[in-house]
């Protein structure tokens, strides 16, 4: 079942509302008419052996025979979907105020192991919701000179109801996830086009973010946003169920001013360079500049070359996760270096784009092995890393 619905309207003294609704349902079919040409989804049988498990009496036991033995695990996987969006926007003159909000959940996908999971449990799905609200002015200074300001409220939320089953440990509980973030912001760009040939940007933003990391539950999982009533860590390591556990909350500040000057020298030779610096409350500070240089000789060719840093800080997913993740992480640094070419051939009715690129990533973060981890490995800073790459692009007008 599908429903959208819109609604535009004009409100008097020049302001406008737009609003937008969009919901969808569906049951799934199980993932039974699904193409599996090596029955990957069907004719499994239920383990022999529980790993670890707690029995009625709340003790932990390990290697236990499972009663479901010999059995065949049901076929397919819970392809079920439910999800809905609101967003409304309403704006006077240069002023726009803005709303959206997001659910979506539906069954995990196939590409989760079928014999290590009970994917066809309505327990077996992901539910997650996110927020949008933002102000947006436009003024106009004068004939030269503009200014443009935006603030932004945002959050993702993965909630608790995400989750799945074992089927060779812990059959009868669920393992839940959660986690929660918010992010705040203020962006002013200004733009100071003093005559044709040239355009000058200075932009200012601050960022105020509030993240956590994943929260995993065995059982129950609470309705704190930064703790578990039933820690997936704990009960893993046999302390016992419904234990509680506390999760840090990470503040994350950030300041970034950038800068960017577009000239046309002459009718085929224009430039755009820029300079950009960040800094970050957890990572510190660092300078990125940017250089374009395009060359048109004739219509019918271009050229364009770019030059440009930029870097990655790591997510807390792989900062400080509990499977892999390693807080000592730094920065990726990358540094790209890219040729276009533009033809026009045979009166314009065929156009080829050329790219060759070259980047180099310093610092790039991968995982290496790693048995002190749970999921024997973690995330590490590794050696520098070097791409290149060609593309072609051709269209043809006949």
């Amino acid at each position: 079942m599908r429903n959208d619905i819109f609604l535009r309207t004009k409100i008097k003294n020049g302001i406008n509302l737009s609003v937008a609704f969009h919901k969808y349902h569906s049951n799934g079919d199980n993932g039974l008419n699904r193409y599996d040409p090596g029955e990957y989804f069907r004719n499994n049988l239920y383990p022999d052996t529980i790993i670890s498990d707690y029995n009625n009496n709340g003790e932990y036991v390990e290697n236990t025979p499972n009663p479901l033995a010999g059995k065949y695990i049901p076929n397919g996987f819970n392809t079920s979907n439910n999800s809905y969006a609101l967003r409304a926007i309403i704006s006077r003159k240069n002023t726009e105020l803005g709303f959206s909000i997001f659910d979506f959940s539906r069954g995990n996908s196939s590409a989760i192991t079928p014999y290590e999971y009970n994917l066809t449990d309505k327990s077996c799905a992901s539910n997650y919701k996110s927020y949008y609200t933002y102000l947006k002015n436009n003024s106009k200074i004068n004939s030269s000179l503009s200014l443009s300001s935006e603030l932004v409220l945002r959050a993702t939320n993965i909630l608790p109801v995400s989750g799945f089953k074992y089927l060779y440990r812990y059959p009868g509980l669920v393992k839940n996830y959660k986690s929660y973030s918010n992010q705040v912001y203020l962006e002013e760009k200004l733009l100071y086009k003093p005559n044709s040939k040239s355009s000058f940007y200075l932009g200012l933003k601050g960022v105020y973010n509030q993240k956590s990391d994943r929260i995993i539950s065995l059982g129950n999982h609470g309705s704190s946003s930064t703790s578990t009533s039933s820690s997936w860590i704990e009960a893993n390591e046999g302390m016992g169920l419904n234990r509680i556990k506390e999760y840090s909350q990470f503040i994350e500040k950030e300041f970034a001013s950038y800068a960017l000057w577009d000239n046309k020298w002459s009718k085929y030779f224009n430039t755009s360079i820029g300079i950009r610096y960040d800094y970050n409350s957890y990572f510190g500070n660092i300078l990125n500049p940017r250089l374009a240089i395009m060359y048109a000789p004739k219509q019918e060719i271009g050229i364009k070359f770019l030059y440009g840093t930029a870097f990655r800080q790591a997510g807390i997913f792989e900062l400080y996760n509990e499977f892999r993740g390693n807080p000592n992480l730094i920065s990726e640094r990358i540094r790209t270096r890219e040729l276009e070419v533009n033809n026009l051939l045979f009166g314009n009715r065929i156009s080829l784009k050329t790219n060759i690129f070259h980047s180099i990533i310093n610092n790039n973060i991968g995982k290496v092995p790693d048995s002190t981890m749970l999921a024997g490995e973690r995330y590490e800073n590794l050696t520098r890393l070097d791409i290149t790459g060609i593309s072609l692009f051709f269209l043809s007008q006949l």
